[in-house]
């Protein structure tokens, strides 16, 4: 299966959910950029939606920082039937309400309630659910807000589905639409560090920020860990949508059997160079593990996040180019073929 994979609670392929009668908040708008300093920028950008689509709700709040909500589009959005994200990954059902479930975290005082205060950065992962829970959102910090997000046809207890995939990163904007235009709720955000990471599903929808239907310009940066990006689209093979966002660190490994490395080989050079765009090879690492026998890598990785997340020094390359297991950019060998994602890469 393609790195893990829901449609719908109902026969006729939609969901029902009611929310409390809250709406989007959104303020002016203002330009963000990740710098080499711990600048800090509280200004949020107005939402690209109708807040009158958006409902959402506090779903339970088991200790004061900690939270599940649920956002419900209304919209009726659908990118799959947008020509432009085509053929990717097949026509997704049109949902009516698509449900956005997620789980934050945000820093609490000294008093031990939130800080609804200070401005703190931001982390947010993308990918499958049970239920209401997001699953695999392990980082943990007591100064960034973290926010972790199941996707709506990504329930590995329904119909799990990978042809949603166009519409998964402004999914994960509608959730910062809510975050971002929220403070009294959800604290001050630090809007120069709003950063994505997510691995496999969750990786490739960060790669689909790039798509000029998706791009999000509040993110300062992308992680995307053992993923690609549909390299037959061609929003993907344009290195100026690539460079039109923040900087995007990709991390492969070159024995990764699911997301092979032949798709990460034709991802990079779909992207011709972009600039923004930087990938890490580690040698000999699968999907499962992807920093398995490298620690210089896993080193590298870490110092970067702290890096786009909070304004640290950037990371020392050399802890890369001196391993012997890592490298930047395309090494020689790897696996090949189509792997997972064989059902969705169009015929020649």
């Amino acid at each position: 299966a393609l790195l893990t994979t829901a449609c719908s609670d109902r026969d006729d392929g939609t969901d029902s959910y009611s929310t409390a009668p809250n709406t989007v908040a959104t303020t002016a708008a203002s330009t963000t950029s990740t710098t080499d300093t711990p600048t800090t920028t509280t200004e949020v950008p107005t939402s690209t939606i109708d807040p009158a689509s958006i409902d959402w709700a506090i779903t339970d709040q088991p200790s004061p920082g900690q939270m599940s909500l649920l956002v419900v589009d209304s919209s009726g959005r659908n990118l799959t039937l947008d020509p432009s994200t085509g053929p990717s990954t097949g026509a997704s059902i049109t949902m009516a309400q698509r449900p956005i479930h997620a789980t934050i975290t945000v820093p609490v005082g000294a008093d031990g309630a939130i800080d609804l205060i200070t401005p703190h950065p931001l982390l947010v992962s993308a990918g499958p659910r049970r239920g209401s829970q997001p699953e695999s959102c392990g980082f943990a910090a007591t100064d960034v807000v973290t926010v972790c997000i199941g996707l709506p046809q990504l329930d590995l207890d329904a119909n799990f589905s990978y042809t949603d995939t166009a519409n998964q990163p402004v999914d994960v904007s509608r959730v910062l639409d809510v975050i971002l235009g929220n403070p009294d709720t959800f604290g001050t955000i630090d809007t120069q560090h709003v950063v994505y990471s997510g691995g496999s599903i969750g990786g490739i929808t960060g790669l689909w920020f790039v798509h000029p239907l998706a791009q999000d310009p509040r993110l300062t940066a992308i992680l995307a860990t053992v993923s690609f990006a549909p390299y037959w689209v061609p929003a993907f093979n344009d290195p100026a949508n690539w460079d039109h966002g923040p900087q995007i660190l990709m991390v492969n490994g070159t024995a990764d059997t699911t997301i092979t490395y032949e798709l990460v080989r034709r991802t990079i050079e779909a992207a011709d160079g972009a600039q923004h765009l930087r990938l890490l090879s580690i040698v000999g690492s699968d999907h499962a593990e992807p920093y398995r026998g490298c620690d210089p890598a896993s080193l590298f990785v870490g110092a970067w996040i702290d890096h786009v997340l909070r304004g640290a020094p950037e990371p020392d390359a050399a802890l890369v180019t001196g391993s012997t297991c890592s490298a930047f950019g395309l090494v020689e060998g790897g696996t090949t073929g189509p792997g997972a994602a064989a059902p969705f890469i169009p015929a020649p």
